[in-house]
């Protein structure tokens, strides 16, 4: 079982699954999914495709709870969400899938930023520097906004 920690040092369970072609890790807190990373080993190059963390993420219902919101009216679906994100779970995703990669024998870490990332996030590419990353803007062969890369 492998277990990443938010800057509040709560533990979230990280569980591998491998669904064809690339390798899925979903973070989990108490069962529920708080976001995700998808990645792919291209020769010694461990390659990010996605790393999510959940900023509308649904509990599991709680049958007493929701009785005791249905009975008095009140809307139980808005007490059930929960944002994980700027909680440093990214920060720890990216340790742990550099840790992996180096067990792996991977020699960097490499990744894209996308249009719609960016749009979502404009400060991506900085949020990337302060880990460690060389950022590169404007990649035209993919229409990507910036690769990112770490070496391990």
């Amino acid at each position: 079982m492998n277990i990443i920690c938010d800057k509040y040092d709560r533990e979230y369970q990280v569980t591998q699954c491998d669904p064809g072609g690339y390798e899925r890790f979903n973070i989990e807190y108490h069962g529920n999914r708080a976001g995700y990373a998808n990645c792919h080993f291209e020769g010694d190059v461990l390659h990010i495709d996605d790393l999510h963390i959940d900023e509308k993420a649904m509990r599991p219902r709680l049958f007493f709870v929701d009785l005791f919101f249905l009975a008095f009216s009140f809307p139980p679906e808005r007490w059930r969400i929960t944002n994980y994100q700027n909680r440093g779970l990214g920060t720890a995703m990216i340790d742990f899938l550099a840790n992996y990669g180096r067990k792996k024998l991977a020699k960097c870490m490499e990744g894209e930023i996308k249009q719609y990332d960016f749009k979502n996030n404009p400060r991506l590419p900085e949020w990337y520097r302060r880990r460690g990353f060389v950022v590169v803007t404007g990649d035209i062969k993919t229409a990507a906004v910036a690769r990112v890369s770490l070496v391990l």
